[in-house]
């Protein structure tokens, strides 16, 4: 079950309640049996971010402002989360629904990863873990590294999605690598996506009311 407000009796979703989800680990109660619920209770006000939706066992929330890449990753893991890790095509869809706006998403170039070169080797996310799933622009190619010609030593390590709006040569959903500052006073700056997984609190309920094993 879920609430979406104070008020049991709003008609106005306000944003006001936290996102409370129960799940229940046994459809049938017998006598003697035990059940574990299990609630993730998220507050989904977080000052200078919007909340965009919880997915597949994650909340989501855009920065309502401009940052670096670098930035982002730091005021994502101050909130308690980390930029946006896309699993498949299905979440990159939803990711990009959160805004009109590019996204910062948690996937970089470790230059000092063996696998590493340019423009293709190298990414990872933001767990570590390489790169499997992808959605590159690919009109014109990316990664491309394209922006170090214009940025000089800047290499263009990071990654972004194109918001719905799309921008130049980008299409709904693609991704491209841009240097860490994107390229400002252009249409290249980013948004942050911050994910945070859904954070579950357990309790054990006899069947006589106790609620301790013992």
């Amino acid at each position: 079950s879920s609430s979406v407000n104070f008020n049991p009796y709003a008609s106005i979703d306000d944003g006001s309640c936290w996102c409370d989800i129960i799940i229940q680990n046994d459809s049938t109660i017998c006598f003697g049996d035990s059940i574990t619920l299990s609630i993730d209770v998220m507050d989904t006000i977080i000052p200078g971010f919007t909340y965009g939706g919880d997915y597949n066992g994650s909340h989501y929330f855009v920065s309502d402002t401009i940052f670096s890449w670098t930035e982002s990753d730091s005021i994502c893991n101050a909130n308690g989360g980390y930029l946006a890790i896309i699993s498949d095509a299905a979440e990159n869809t939803f990711v990009n629904s959160l805004s009109n706006n590019n996204l910062w998403i948690g996937l970089s170039q470790d230059t000092s990863s063996t696998s590493y070169s340019e423009p293709n080797g190298g990414w990872e996310w933001v767990d570590g873990t390489l790169l499997s799933f992808d959605s590159w622009n690919l009109n014109p190619n990316q990664p491309d590294n394209g922006g170090s010609n214009v940025t000089g030593n800047n290499i263009e390590g990071y990654v972004h999605l194109y918001g719905t709006g799309g921008q130049i040569n980008g299409t709904q959903g693609d991704w491209n690598d841009l240097p860490n500052d994107g390229i400002p006073n252009t249409d290249f700056t980013c948004r942050a996506v911050l994910e945070i997984d859904f954070i579950y609190s357990s309790s054990i309920l006899w069947s006589t009311g106790d609620t301790t094993a013992s």
